[in-house]
């Protein structure tokens, strides 16, 4: 189980560390946060590595979008569509963030929600690289992280 979860938190890294940074209005709970940085739970730690990194990635996206779009650099249904893709990841990145604050109340012995968070993770990876290989398709400039 715990190399299946490495495996999506890898991908989900890589996957965001070819894509840039910025903030999100979704965030993981400062209780999170801190039960991440502290609690020794690698799986809590990188899990919430991953949320914070798409969350951060995502704003930058969908900045850069809304720059091009007042630039008139996209048109309407470029702009209409990424706001499709852009909605379709929020989603996932929330209930992402939901799974993670339950596994982290619940403590690391409930394997049922890490399952669950590990699917979340899986799905906002899969989301993350529809929404990265829209933009990159109508011109948006996807930064890689340093």
């Amino acid at each position: 189980m715990r190399k299946s979860i490495f495996t999506v938190l890898a991908l989900l890294a890589l996957a965001m560390l070819s894509a840039g940074c910025a903030a999100t209005n979704a965030t993981v709970s400062d209780q999170t946060n801190a039960t991440a940085t502290t609690s020794g739970d690698a799986f809590v730690t990188d899990s919430y590595k991953a949320l914070a990194t798409a969350g951060i990635t995502y704003q930058a996206v969908m900045q850069t979008a809304g720059t091009m779009y007042a630039n008139k650099q996209l048109g309407d249904d470029a702009k209409a569509k990424l706001i499709v893709y852009g909605n379709a990841f929020r989603g996932v990145y929330q209930t992402a963030v939901l799974a993670l604050e339950e596994y982290v109340k619940l403590g690391s012995s409930d394997a049922a929600m890490a399952a669950k968070v590990t699917q979340a993770l899986a799905d906002l990876a899969t989301n993350f690289a529809d929404l990265k290989t829209y933009a990159q398709s109508v011109g948006v400039a996807v930064q890689e992280a340093k």
